[in-house]
Parts: structure tokens; C-alpha cells; sequence
């Protein structure tokens, strides 16, 4: 198994999420910290950028829900994405957020541009799809010159721009999906998170001591080679099966939240 660890970044989940969407008071205050990551450009320019969240699809009838509750994670917020036709439960975290989304509107994914229904497994048609993404915030307008890039704009958020990679989205399935929110300033800073946890202190509050995630290790076929960003924290490998490992602190016993998906402490 080929390896490599990504330590400067520009892949992953973000808060303002494809899937998250919390209310106007909370994106204001986004968990983001700058994390010194890239996004890498075929023609070999760099766009600095700030890991921001990850995220997983899952299936809404199943009890990865339970499963992280029973295990003393605090999960509520859910929201829905009217024109994108998914809906997502957040788990949250000091340093970055864990999105866990579904197509829960399938027509209305088919005529969106992200086309979520591909990666959704109960209407994907492909076998080897790739059901992570990994979230980022970047300035936008850098990455819409190159090609490898479209423009999104949410119907749901307003005045936010996110620019998503082709080849990590509709075009190549297999790969995680990956985007970057634009943050159209000064980069984000503890502060923020702080403020957030002002505003709503019991999106932190898990009875397992959780508090941050540590690492996060992405494996899939090819995923080194098509991986466009050095992400700090993150490792990602070759293997012929999709999964991710979520390393958190506290204390709960590794939990299975979906075959692909499995957290755990750093200390078992």
C-alpha cells in the first residue's frame, strides 16, 4: 500500500458545506483555523487554503445516528439543501466539523450541478464510488481561472461562492469529493470558534470528553494520484476499498458508523 501524508492541505470539509448549512449567525462564525494547507493546480500554481470540514454520505434508514450517540457524541443539527436535494446531521469539534449527508430529494439532485445522487449509495450507479468529501476554505476566485474548477452557488446561502473540482465531483466519482468555500478575506481565526461555542455550547457538549480530531486517514484505489491538495493531518493511501479513520481525544470505544467510516480515540 502506497502512502502519503498530506501536510499542508487544501481538501476537506467546510462550513458552509455542500451539506451543512446552519443559520446566518453560525456561518459568521465558522470553526475553521488556518491550517497553512494547498490546493495543488495542474499547471503547478498554489492556492493557499484552510481545511474546514469532511464528510461522509450515509444512509438516512441506517443507525449511524445511534451509534454515534451511544458512544457519547452530540449530534442534532440536521439541516436540508433545497435545490441540492441532500440533507445532513453535523457533528462538531473544535477544530473542524464531521458531515454526514444523504440524497433525500433525488429529482432535484439529478438537476443540480453537483449531482449528489452520484455519490449517494441507494442511487449510485457506479461500484467503486467514493462516498467522502473533503471541505476547504480558499479564495474562490483563484481557482475559477483554471479549468480544473466550476463555480457553485448555493440556493440556500447566500452570497457564498464555492468552487468545486471537476474531476473530484461529477466527472470522477471514484475520487473524494472536493470544493472550497470562498472566504474572501483575511483567514479565519480561533476566535471564531470561540464565538461559536458562545452561541451554541451544546453543539460541543460530548459526554465522551471529544473535544478535536487528531487525524484523519482517507484510503481508496488511486486516491494518491488524483488527491489535489496537501492536507495537514490527513493521510491519504492507495487501497482497493474506500475508507476513512477518524481520530479523535476522549474516551468511547471505536465505533463502525458506517461500513467505510470508523472513529475512534487516540488512546484505545
Amino acid at each position: 500500500m502506497k502512502e502519503q501524508i498530506f501536510s499542508r492541505a487544501a481538501s476537506a470539509f467546510i462550513a458552509c458545506t455542500l451539506g451543512m448549512l446552519i443559520s446566518k449567525e453560525v456561518s459568521a462564525t465558522v470553526m475553521s483555523r488556518p491550517q497553512n494547507c494547498e490546493i495543488l493546480l495542474s499547471k503547478g500554481e498554489r492556492v493557499e487554503a484552510y481545511l474546514d470540514h469532511v464528510f461522509s454520505f450515509v444512509e438516512p434508514g441506517s443507525t449511524f445516528l445511534q451509534r454515534l450517540r451511544e458512544a457519547g457524541f452530540h449530534v442534532e443539527m440536521q439541516r436540508r439543501h433545497p435545490g441540492q436535494g441532500s440533507e445532513n446531521f453535523l457533528l462538531w469539534l473544535d477544530n473542524i466539523y464531521l458531515e454526514w449527508i444523504w440524497v433525500s430529494n433525488p429529482e432535484e439532485a439529478r438537476s443540480n450541478a453537483l449531482r449528489l445522487d452520484l455519490r449517494d449509495p441507494e442511487y449510485s450507479i457506479k461500484e467503486n464510488t467514493s462516498p467522502f468529501g473533503v471541505a476547504v476554505r480558499a479564495r474562490a476566485k483563484e481557482l475559477l481561472r483554471s479549468e480544473e474548477y466550476f463555480l457553485y452557488t448555493p440556493s440556500y446561502f447566500e452570497n457564498v461562492q464555492i468552487a468545486v473540482r471537476k474531476e473530484a465531483s461529477v466527472d470522477r466519482e471514484e475520487f473524494p469529493f472536493f470544493f472550497a468555500i470562498d472566504y474572501a478575506g483575511s483567514p479565519l481565526e480561533e476566535a471564531s470558534a470561540k464565538r461559536l461555542k458562545e452561541l451554541h455550547p451544546n453543539l460541543f457538549d460530548h459526554k465522551n470528553g471529544a473535544t478535536k480530531v487528531l487525524s484523519i486517514e482517507l484510503t481508496g484505489p488511486n486516491y494518491i494520484e488524483n488527491f489535489s491538495a496537501n492536507l495537514k493531518r490527513v493521510k491519504v493511501s492507495n487501497d482497493s476499498m474506500h475508507r476513512m479513520i477518524i481520530k479523535t481525544d476522549g474516551h468511547y470505544s471505536p465505533i463502525a458508523v458506517t461500513d467505510s467510516v470508523t472513529l475512534m480515540p487516540e488512546q484505545i
